[in-house]
């Protein structure tokens, strides 16, 4: 039962959006739709919307491979010995290698739920690889021979045991737990078609297969391991091989086994044993795991748990029901789906079904329990598309992955319309039917392009009607695998599961993929819905209304509009007159008039209209790019405030029309995050506003000065060549300046030697030069302004580049690499292309290779970029590598075979530099707040950053790389040596089991009492914390422990027998733990003076600090009584008044968003 005390005290802070709620449904967004209240209950997965918005027909599901996603425990990376030589030590590159396990893990993955990564993407639902324990040892890649482990998961040993290189069963609970905690269902990939490939490291620990001498060392190396395959006996000794999973299992044409067959159900799907799901007569637990739960000391508990004997499909049931079960799994991903029998997975569905059930009654209080609808099932059935079929009649799934959308062609501007209409008709008027879209997977191809291509594909994908899947890295544009060849299409897939690309993230399309994923997940109408086109003045518009089982939401949106265009659209058939709409894309908002209703496209040309939902709206504004410092102006509506945080430092509050100046916390180059979030009746919302902090030699936007009196001079071209070169000139979109390509000769020449060609345009101007065909050009050089020089070096124009002028590329970039041939005499084209899918070699099969280092190599220089793309050949389609990726300065290209189908591609070692890594740890220390540590240990910091800054300043390359490189090392140092302030106690009385206390914002507490500790967090703006203890005696020592990113404070001791404490005690003095041992000595009388106040210092310790914001609020609530002296301190805005205003004047002081109080 609450006091009133207490509930006083929890109406104010919620009032002011300053507490933040412990319940386990924090930070879900209330879905923006109008829902009835349902009965408890199971329900079809996919026919009902539940209470927190989600649907299945509607769902945003993101599918990542564990391993390649993010490393959030290093202690799990070698298990079971993986990529370790025989010291125990790991072999160099393991951490690189395509095939082998990179360390991402269950943590990791809790890690970026916790930081809000999927949230903020719109995404509700997370398909995993398989979680389960896989093969221990590796296989043969085929094509290059490297070590191919089975990070992906789809290689499996034991269904009943996670795998150590993901994590602990512990720590799966914990994933599955935290996404229930954020709205995010979760989906396990899962394979009942097959077992995994025999290795070397499994064959010699577990004790099957016949193994020949030499085969031990192959364990130890993860490249050139084809051979290992000649020191193992495939021919003999059916005993021994069937100590394996064993015939009655699975095909393998081992001895002893039977072949694959010629079915979909019976084949041996890439040589893997086939599990033999059809069969009806029961078998025992496969020899294998016999052997390996008897090691594990597990046998007799398992063989109790899932029996003696069963089918093998009812074994691989119950198996991977007990995910479902144990840990509230709420699907399935089923790969292979199409050889497996339909009966068998209509077996599994049910089951998991009654799983699933199961959890949520033993677990009634978990996040997740209260949800309604039933276990859901998806499948892959490769090129499969839309269509209801005996996959959902027979074998029991909820959803297909539909292959029709891979590539994203279907998605394009003229096809979209019709896609959608379809989709909408033939998915969404079934019930009991879904399908699932990609546009890329982990073993289809990587659909990718330049930023403005990304962000269209990012619209119009999101937008499609059904469930769609986003594979890791689609929205920040990770790239391939570096220096691996395309086997996507059904092939081994490598190149398509690069390491999630968190250091290479791309902002731009990241932002506009976060703003179209929530849109889509606040709106259950967007997959779930009906669709109507509607007719607009550009883009292709269209409206989605869905009205059924209690639910109506209905929204409309444009998307591949001209940028920064006034849209108008028709909604009169789903809006009035009078509607207020919302553009949710920039917070604009309009009056439906005469049935239309205008926005602007903004940038991206994605507008997307909701009516007020109530929830908040926030936004900052300010100039997107800027230099120095800025000050932005907060706008928010259907709250009073919010919470605000600028990149991750401590969070404070701000109200509508709250300014504040940021680039204090960002050196030149940085990207600066504003995060605000904010709570209302209807729900919670969160903003993240970017902003870039230019170089002081970047040229500023500007919309020109409409009172200059000097006019815009026309462009002209200059170019330094040994020929006279073809200029292609273009305005715009592509209106071209000098003709039709190849454009138009330069034969005029000045003084200097320089080809010279006048244009007749003072607008902004694109080139590309060439020797007047297309296999011979250089790169597109965008955005030019008056005059240019462009010098082509030896007639190379693929090699040409900007030597003075304006344009959108730095001209100091190039790539040079060489190319070893196979043989002295061979003679190779090549062919280049860029990010872009630009050809920076003319058309194929490219330019003849000529030039050649003092070693015979070819060598060859790309200027203006700093990575291409490129395949060498022998002039045809068939002798020629694949495509080469992720060519960087110092390449090497070593040919390996005479048609050139091989190859091996040697890069330089990317380390980032001492500079830019003294420069990221600075950035950290920028954002942080000096009063949360103490005072020496932040003076050591603080020390070291003024050295940090100058040489930040002086620039990379300018700076002395020894002085960079010991201040990195002081700085790092003197961080992990920060100690926080200590904690201080406000509330805490004899009798009482209540302590209240205050300490840095969001820390980890630990208060003891007598020996006993109770853990809580503090508040994340107040910093407040609260815990119930025992009843508080007289002779109770009190301690406080706290503890945020790995660094902690001093323990702060207070003894009760020095008295009870009802206001706050500032952390600064210490009391002493014991009573006095003499008696005070009574001071001499003196005439009382008026002490000195200062502004802000509410608790008289002579700092500033969120401690004296806290005893204002604490006082505001009525919980603590002020002295004359403190009120004076505390009335910071000078209004004879002591409210909220004054807290937040404090915090924002505290963080250096102002200078000064009072």
């Amino acid at each position: 039962m609450k006091t009133k005390l207490t509930v006083k005290l929890i109406s104010v802070l919620v009032a002011l959006s300053m507490v933040i709620c412990c319940m386990s449904f924090a930070f879900v967004d209330v879905s923006a739709v109008t829902v009835n209240d349902k009965a408890t209950g199971s329900a079809i997965a996919g026919s009902v919307v539940e209470n927190d918005g989600f649907t299945w027909d509607n769902a945003t599901v993101y599918f990542l491979l564990t391993d390649r996603f993010k490393n959030g425990n290093t202690s799990n990376d070698h298990s079971y010995g993986r990529t370790l030589d025989k010291n125990g030590k790991p072999i160099s590159g393991w951490d690189t290698a395509p095939g082998t396990f990179h360390g991402g893990d269950f943590a990791g993955i809790t890690q970026a739920i916790e930081e809000g990564y999927f949230s903020d993407l719109g995404v509700n639902a997370l398909w995993i690889s398989a979680p389960y324990e896989q093969t221990h040892g590796y296989c043969d890649s085929g094509t290059g021979h490297f070590a191919h482990y089975s990070y992906h998961g789809y290689y499996v040993l034991d269904y009943t045991e996670t795998d150590a290189n993901f994590g602990t069963p512990e720590e799966f609970e914990t994933l599955v737990d935290t996404a229930h905690e954020h709205g995010l269902r979760v989906i396990m990939d899962i394979v009942m078609n097959h077992c995994g490939y025999n290795t070397v490291a499994d064959m010699e620990e577990f004790g099957f297969g016949t193994l020949l001498e030499g085969v031990t060392d192959y364990k130890y190396v993860i490249e050139n391991v084809s051979d290992f395959n000649k020191h193992i006996d495939y021919q003999t000794s059916a005993e021994d091989w069937g100590k394996w999973w064993g015939p009655n299992w699975v095909r393998s044409g081992l001895p002893g086994y039977t072949e694959g067959g010629g079915s979909d159900f019976t084949m041996s799907l890439a040589g893997l044993p086939d599990f033999k799901t059809e069969q009806t007569t029961p078998v025992s637990i496969p020899e294998i795991l016999k052997t390996k739960w008897t090691k594990e000391g597990t046998y007799e508990e398992k063989i109790e748990k899932y029996g003696s004997s069963n089918t093998v499909t009812g074994y691989l049931t119950s198996w991977l029901a007990e995910w479902v079960r144990k840990y509230g799994v709420d699907g399935f991903r089923c790969d292979t789906a199409k050889h497996v029998e339909k009966s068998s997975w209509k077996q599994l569905k049910t089951a998991c079904v009654d799983a699933l059930a199961d959890w949520r009654k033993n677990n009634p209080d978990k996040p997740g329990a209260n949800w309604q609808q039933d276990f859901w099932m998806t499948g892959e059935a490769w090129d499969k598309g839309v269509g209801y079929d005996e996959y959902y009649t027979q074998g029991g799934f909820d959803s297909m992955i539909n292959f029709e959308t891979w590539g994203a062609g279907v998605f394009a501007s003229s096809r979209v319309a019709g896609l959608y209409q379809r989709y909408a008709d033939e998915i969404n008027t079934k019930e009991d039917f879904n399908a699932l879209s990609f546009i890329s997977s982990h073993d289809a191809l990587l659909t990718r392009g330049d930023t403005s291509a990304m962000i269209y594909n990012g619209s119009a994908f999101l937008l499609a009607p059904g469930g769609v899947q986003i594979y890791y890295g689609d929205e920040s544009n990770r790239p391939m695998f570096d220096g691996l060849a395309f086997d996507g299409a059904g092939g081994s897939g490598h190149s398509l599961r690069s390491d999630m690309n968190w250091d290479s993230l791309d902002q731009t399309v990241l932002a506009h993929w976060q703003k179209v994923g929530q849109f889509r997940n606040d709106h259950v109408a967007v997959g779930g819905g009906s669709n109507t086109m509607l007719s607009a003045t550009n883009g292709v518009a269209f409206a989605r209304t869905y009205d059924k089982n209690g639910v109506s939401d209905k929204v409309a949106a444009v998307i591949g509009a001209s940028s920064n265009a006034d849209i108008t659209l028709d909604v009169s058939s789903i809006w009035s007159d009078g509607q207020q709409l919302m553009n949710t894309y920039d917070h604009t908002s309009a009056i439906v008039t005469d049935g239309k209703v205008t926005f602007n496209s903004g940038e991206n040309g994605t507008i997307l209209i909701q009516e007020p939902d109530g929830k908040p709206i926030m936004s900052v504004k300010g100039a997107a790019k800027f230099k120095g410092t800025q000050t932005v102006t907060v706008s928010l509506e259907e709250c009073d405030s919010a919470t605000c945080s600028i990149d991750g430092g401590n969070k404070f509050v701000v109200t509508n029309g709250s300014t504040f100046e940021i680039g204090k916390t960002a050196y030149e180059g940085d990207t600066i995050k504003i995060t605000l979030e904010a709570t209302n009746e209807k729900g919670s919302s969160r903003s993240v506003a970017s902003f870039y902090k230019m170089f002081e030699s970047e040229q500023e936007p500007t919309t020109g000065d409409p009172d200059s009196t000097v006019p815009p001079q026309p462009g002209k071209i200059y170019v330094k060549s040994d020929s006279a070169p073809y200029i292609y000139v273009w305005t715009g979109e592509n209106t071209a300046q000098c003709g039709a390509w190849p454009g138009t000769q330069m034969t005029e020449k000045n003084s200097d030697g320089y080809y010279v060609m006048e244009l007749n345009t003072t607008d902004t101007y694109n080139v590309v030069l060439n020797n007047g065909s297309d296999k011979n050009k250089s790169r597109d050089f965008k955005n030019l302004n008056g005059d240019t020089y462009l010098e082509v070096p030896s007639g190379n124009y693929s090699a040409a580049k900007v030597m003075s002028g304006s344009g959108d590329e730095p001209s100091e970039k190039s790539v040079t690499f060489t190319i070893k041939p196979y043989s002295p005499s061979a003679s190779y084209h090549l062919y280049i292309w860029d990010a872009d899918g630009s050809v920076l070699t003319g058309g194929w099969p490219g330019m003849k290779l000529t030039e050649k280092d003092a070693d015979g190599n070819y060598i060859f220089t790309v200027n203006g970029y700093d990575k291409v793309s490129a395949i060498v050949g022998l002039g045809s389609d068939s002798k020629r590598t694949q495509d080469i990726t992720g060519i960087i300065d110092g390449s090497c290209i070593e040919i390996t075979s005479e048609d050139c189908t091989t190859f091996k591609l040697t890069k330089p070692e990317i380390v980032l530099s001492k500079f830019q890594t003294l420069k990221k740890e600075a950035r950290e220390v920028l954002a942080m707040t000096s009063s949360d540590y103490t005072a020496s240990s932040w003076n050591n910091v603080s020390a070291v950053m003024t050295t940090s800054n100058e040489l930040i300043a002086q620039g990379e390359g300018v700076a002395d790389e020894a002085l960079v490189e010991s201040t990195l090392e002081s700085l790092i140092n003197a961080k992990s040596a920060l100690v926080l302030a200590n904690a201080g106690l406000s509330y805490a009385v004899k009798g009482k089991t209540t302590i209240v206390g205050v300490a840095v914002q969001d820390a980890d507490i630990t208060v003891t009492v007598n020996g006993k500790s109770y853990k809580t967090h503090s508040d994340e703006i107040t910093g407040e914390f609260t815990v119930e203890a025992t009843a508080l005696t007289a002779s109770s020592v009190i301690k406080v422990d706290v503890e945020r990113k790995g660094l902690a404070s001093e323990t702060y001791s207070y003894n009760m027998s020095n008295g009870d404490i009802t206001s706050y005690i500032p952390p600064t003095t210490t009391p002493p733990t014991t009573q006095p041992t003499t008696q005070p000595t009574t001071p001499p009388e003196t005439k009382p003076t008026t002490p000195s106040v200062e502004k802000g210092d509410v608790t008289g310790d002579g700092n500033i600090n969120v401690f004296d914001a806290t005893l204002i609020q604490r006082y505001i609530a009525s919980i603590v009584s002020m002295t004359s002296q403190q009120m004076q301190a505390a009335d910071v805005d000078n209004n004879g008044k002591i409210d909220i205003k004054d807290a937040t004047e404090i915090q924002r002081y505290v963080v250096g968003l102002s200078s000064a109080l009072g």
